[in-house]
């Protein structure tokens, strides 16, 4: 080809890029051979061609990024999510997010990778909060992509903090037992403690993870419905079943909504100050989480049943691969 006709068209490729994936239609050009032909003047043409066209797009993204309402945006896409602790969680993340970029002058649409990278590994904060938050940034920008707000994620294969695994734990049958026994007949949170339920209600509670698998934010919504059936959300989506002779039976007292007048954040409250107290007593191995009841749930079900299909029923697992995997965690069985 001609070298004039080429430097040419590869002005014309330029002009017609996209400017927003112009630095890869560069990188494309210089991969060319022929483009080694080019003397000094007609290379010089095609990069200042290039690097017009590269700040005529800088220009254009920050006068759209500068005319966008970003905390509309922020409230639009936490009220597109289905979960309440999903909300809670992005909501924390990303508030963590934009005033990290209020403080160091970064308009959040027009925020870099090396961003991205100095906020996960300096932002204050605990590991895990921060991971949490870097995980909220960047279904959050994935949302803005799909909006064509923006064209990139600053987010993409950003390093995440260290943290050390915590050990999965949960009760053994003989702390169940003491666990319910102190919840039933404790007259009282220690003083200060969160009052997010009843000792009837949260007794309940504490039946319906251990002995049903139920996460704590499927409790406020479910519904006790004819023949021992349920029906409730979890993770945002629908979930009905049975819920067992045994969880019926005290849930029947409380109504067709035993958890109607609480929340997640009250009952996961209740839990934690429980089982702290019951820690600091010495009579049980470890302040045991809410999900911790879950796992118990898991292990005395298959240790029963040896059944992965009907534990991945009973948890409402999406998958059997959860289920495996999940079993695997606890109990170290093999996928």
């Amino acid at each position: 080809m001609d070298q004039d006709k080429m430097v040419d068209e590869i002005e014309k490729r330029i002009a017609t890029t996209d400017p927003k994936v112009l630095g890869e239609a560069i990188l494309e050009i210089w991969r060319d051979a022929e483009i080694k032909n080019l003397n000094e003047e007609q290379r010089a043409k095609v990069v200042g061609a290039a690097i017009f066209q590269k700040l005529t797009g800088k220009m254009t993204d920050t006068l759209n990024a500068e005319s966008e309402d970003v905390e509309q945006l922020f409230d639009e896409f936490i009220g597109m999510q289905k979960s309440e602790y999903t909300k809670r969680g992005y909501r924390i993340g990303l508030r963590i997010w934009l005033d990290w970029c209020k403080r160091e002058g970064v308009h959040p649409l027009l925020a870099k990778v090396r961003d991205a990278d100095l906020f996960a590994a300096t932002a204050e904060g605990s590991p895990s909060t921060i991971n949490h938050a870097v995980i909220a940034c960047g279904s959050w920008y994935s949302m803005l992509i799909r909006w064509e707000k923006i064209s990139h994620t600053p987010f993409n294969r950003v390093k995440k903090r260290i943290t050390e695994k915590r050990p999965i734990v949960f009760p053994t049958e003989e702390e169940i037992g003491i666990i319910l026994t102190h919840v039933k007949h404790f007259e009282s949170i220690q003083p200060g403690g969160p009052r997010g339920s009843s000792n009837e209600v949260l007794h309940a509670a504490f039946v319906v993870m251990a002995f049903r698998g139920f996460r704590v934010g499927s409790l406020p919504g479910l519904k006790v419905l004819l023949g021992g059936r349920f029906s409730t959300k979890s993770k945002g989506k629908h979930w009905t079943g049975q819920l067992g002779e045994e969880v019926a039976t005290v849930l029947k007292p409380l109504g067709e909504h035993p958890f109607g007048g609480t929340t997640q954040q009250k009952l996961a409250a209740a839990v934690k100050a429980r089982m702290q107290t019951l820690f600091k007593m010495g009579v049980i191995a470890a302040p045991y989480s809410s999900h911790d009841f879950r796992h118990y749930f898991a292990s005395m079900h298959y240790a029963k049943h040896k059944d992965i299909r009907l534990i991945s029923e009973l948890l409402n697992h999406a998958d059997i691969g959860i289920t495996s995997t999940y079993l695997h965690g606890i109990l170290g069985i093999e996928n």
